[in-house]
């Protein structure tokens, strides 16, 4: 998949994907928005689903995972506007998308909503 210009408002440099295991192979790490405890947020494409629209993931270094956060990287852009790195309750943006890019993100939503 080509990434276009506007779609990506960070550094990327493609020598940077993960190879696995950890970060997952298809992770491309967002290091300008390292929270300066070795946690970030990066670029995420799952296994088979490279030819389709990325995920932004946050990764968890102490506990070995990727959560998804958001469904593409203008809204994490528009989330460190609003808020250095996100963290604060403040900051959360609505993003309805992520549960269409991201079905398992979707599914655990339901979840807990039942909860």
């Amino acid at each position: 998949m080509e990434l276009l210009k506007s779609e990506i408002p960070f550094t990327i440099h493609d020598s940077e994907i993960s190879q696995g295991p950890f970060p997952a192979n298809g992770f491309l790490p967002l290091f300008e928005t390292d929270f300066g405890n070795g946690d970030y947020y990066g670029l995420y494409w799952p296994i088979g689903l490279e030819n389709e629209r990325l995920i932004v993931c946050e990764l968890f270094h102490d506990e070995w995972r990727l959560a998804p956060v958001f469904s593409n990287a203008l809204i994490l852009a528009e989330c460190l506007e609003m808020d250095n790195d996100c963290q604060d309750d403040d900051s959360v943006i609505d993003d309805p998308l992520l549960g269409v890019v991201c079905p398992f993100h979707r599914k655990v939503q339901s979840l807990l909503v039942a909860l």
